[in-house]
């Protein structure tokens, strides 16, 4: 339809916005608790990330076109 550059700017402006903001709280929390515990977050956030994905596309699976 014409909109995927749309798309694809909102998806990349998230994406750069988030990745800011994440690396301020990796810095805050490596200082506060460690870099283990940076760690931590991130294996959390992968989990979530899979567990998302999965839900996801089974959900996708019961769309007919």
């Amino acid at each position: 339809i014409g909109a995927s550059g749309a798309v694809s700017g909102v998806l990349n402006s998230g994406n750069c916005l988030f990745s800011g903001l994440m690396s301020t709280v990796y810095g805050i929390v490596s200082v506060g608790h460690g870099w283990t515990s940076v760690y931590l977050i991130c294996a959390i956030f992968g989990l979530i990330a899979i567990a998302a994905s999965l839900v996801s596309s089974k959900a996708a699976g019961n769309i007919k076109y």
